[in-house]
């Protein structure tokens, strides 16, 4: 039986932060979420069942602590 994909949930309203983020992360076996404004995180931190969440602190609206 193959174990699950561990699965992480970045937060960063810069896209190419994002992107190079998961790309690594999905490199090394993660499976990744992303979201570029901290209420979609907060809703995908919801739905899905991650493991670690990696939040930008400094975002437009609401920032890295709101999502905490």
């Amino acid at each position: 039986m193959k174990a699950a994909m561990e699965q992480i949930l970045v937060i960063d309203n810069l896209v190419e932060v994002l992107s190079i983020t998961g790309r690594i992360l999905e490199h090394v076996g993660y499976q990744v979420f992303g979201a570029s404004v901290a209420d979609e995180g907060i809703h995908t931190y919801r739905r899905e069942r991650v493991s670690l969440v990696i939040s930008d602190l400094k975002m437009p609206q609401k920032d890295g602590l709101d999502v905490i």
